[in-house]
């Protein structure tokens, strides 16, 4: 037997060992059953009741544990919050990191030296620019950049430094830690909720999540049983589209907020200074709430002003919000119970960085 096969073969016995158990033992009370009924020399009702729960119990494993193999083997999706356990999976199967420091990107093994004659490009974002729900990285916007640009004849290495789950204050501090890299352009991918950890303050959103996230002990191990139950858990009860809500409404309100406002622009506003210190070109991404897109999105007046302080603090800003505001919201999500962007939003935003990089990288020369 090969070596893989064998792999895959051990992990699932190690995996769904427990599930094999209970169809074994189930398997064996139907059996059991059977020859008793069948020895009997008068069948009686009682006889009948006993293959009838025998039976039905060996039915229910064996539906239940099916149920349970296709979330855990087959089922193939991300989950935007981060509660459920088929997340997990999802991460293992698709995500490989390489390390660089401390750090652990999405992103092609690269070398500290820059390689001779290219211009490198720094992508730095969250989960959306980290390509949740990509399973392919290929597939993401700095990816594709990067394809672009080398087959427009440019010599260009991207490297993206996306971490899932921070906010501006975090990702300045990733790239306080990586710098000694000597990007020559970065592309910041900025999301509508990047306002979240203004200044470093704790985010209203962490609360939030945590206190969603939270079940009565009996819900918290039967989830840690099942990957089936935890998922029919968070897909039948409220609770996971509340949290969604919540965050969106939370986000809304801290940019308009004036005095987190004025702390995050400020922030914004020394960084990209930082940046024109270190001979880095910035450019800009915004991404909209893929989660509201339609008739009555709520956050333009946010896009108006994002542009403003990127814009009048020396960031070309590419807004995507114009190309997306008369599309079906979820023919643009990863999955339909993932609002990240999809392949479609990746392969845009590598379009229109293109247009406003490919000037840039003609003039930027090489360090």
């Amino acid at each position: 037997m090969p070596a893989v096969l064998w792999g895959h073969l051990s992990y699932f016995l190690r995996d769904f060992s427990v599930y094999l158990i209970l169809i074994t033992i189930s398997f064996f009370i139907l059996i059991g059953s059977l020859y008793f009924v069948f020895k009997a020399k008068e069948k009686r009702t009682l006889h009948k009741i006993i293959l009838g729960v025998a039976f039905w119990i060996f039915f229910f494993i064996i539906v239940f544990s099916a149920f349970e193999a296709y979330f855990r083997y087959r089922y193939d999706k991300t989950d935007t919050l981060g509660f459920l356990k088929v997340n997990q999976k999802w991460m293992q199967r698709h995500v490989v990191y390489t390390t660089y420091k401390q750090y652990y990107f999405r992103t092609k093994p690269f070398g500290f030296e820059k390689p001779v004659d290219t211009i490198r490009i720094g992508v730095m974002g969250d989960s959306l620019a980290f390509g949740a729900g990509i399973k392919d990285p290929t597939n993401r916007f700095s990816d594709l950049l990067e394809k672009k640009l080398n087959d427009a004849g440019y010599k260009t290495q991207v490297i993206n430094f996306a971490i899932p789950g921070y906010d501006t204050h975090g990702e300045i501090k990733t790239y306080e830690g990586i710098k000694d890299l000597h990007f020559d352009i970065l592309v910041w991918a900025y999301y509508l909720n990047d306002i979240e950890d203004a200044g470093g303050r704790t985010s209203s959103g962490t609360a939030i999540l945590n206190r969603n996230s939270q079940r009565a002990k009996i819900l918290e191990v039967m989830s840690n049983f099942s990957y089936f139950l935890d998922y029919a858990y968070w897909r039948i009860t409220s609770t996971y589209q509340t949290t969604v809500k919540e965050l969106g409404q939370a986000d809304i309100n801290a940019y308009r907020n004036p005095e987190v406002m004025n702390t995050h622009s400020f922030e914004i506003t020394n960084f990209l200074a930082e940046l024109k210190d270190d001979h880095v070109v910035p450019v800009t991404i915004i991404f909209p709430y893929l989660a509201l897109i339609g008739p009555n999105y709520p956050a333009y007046d946010i896009h108006q002003t994002m542009d403003k302080v990127f814009s009048d603090n020396g960031a070309t800003t590419v807004d995507l919000i114009g190309d997306l505001k008369d599309k079906n919201a979820k023919d643009l999500w990863a999955s339909n119970v993932d609002p990240h962007p999809n392949e479609y939003v990746h392969f845009l935003a590598a379009e229109k960085l293109f247009e406003k990089i490919e000037p840039i990288v003609k003039s930027v020369g090489v360090k």
